[in-house]
């Protein structure tokens, strides 16, 4: 698999992509690899000392690789409320979220939001939980 992965990185350049020169460097050929930095413009982004609300934030598509519901398991242990950023991607998915948590008050739906607004609701939680695909 690496072999073809590595003949597609050479013929099309910059089509195949990594989260960081880490995640290229387990490649033998990861010095071709098209880097994305989690795609995050860190310059759009202000940091806030002190936030003003004793939230949690998970941003991602809503689908099940995401594992939204470790976020929300994570929320009840804390007894913080997540505020969940994102657009449903995945329907039947978010209705068993909703489903298994629907007693809880540890959810809050903000969907997906412009970067600007996005920011400024994002720096004012106490941390961001974010999907980690393995």
């Amino acid at each position: 698999m690496d072999r073809v992965i590595k003949d597609v990185a050479t013929q099309f350049p910059n089509t195949v992509a990594v989260h960081s020169r880490t995640q290229a460097n387990t490649f033998f050929f990861g010095d071709i690899l098209f880097c994305l930095y989690n795609a995050i413009d860190l310059s759009l982004y202000e940091f806030c000392k002190k936030p003003n609300n004793n939230t949690l934030a998970w941003a991602g598509r809503i689908s099940p690789e995401n594992g939204l519901e470790d976020a929300l398991k994570v929320s009840e242990l804390t007894e913080l409320k997540v505020r969940i950023f994102g657009a449903i991607q995945d329907e039947k998915y978010w209705d068993s979220i909703r489903a298994s948590f629907q007693n809880k008050l540890f959810l809050e739906y903000v969907g997906f939001l412009m970067t600007s607004q996005f920011q400024q609701e994002l720096r004012q939680c106490r941390a961001i939980l974010g999907p980690v695909i393995s």
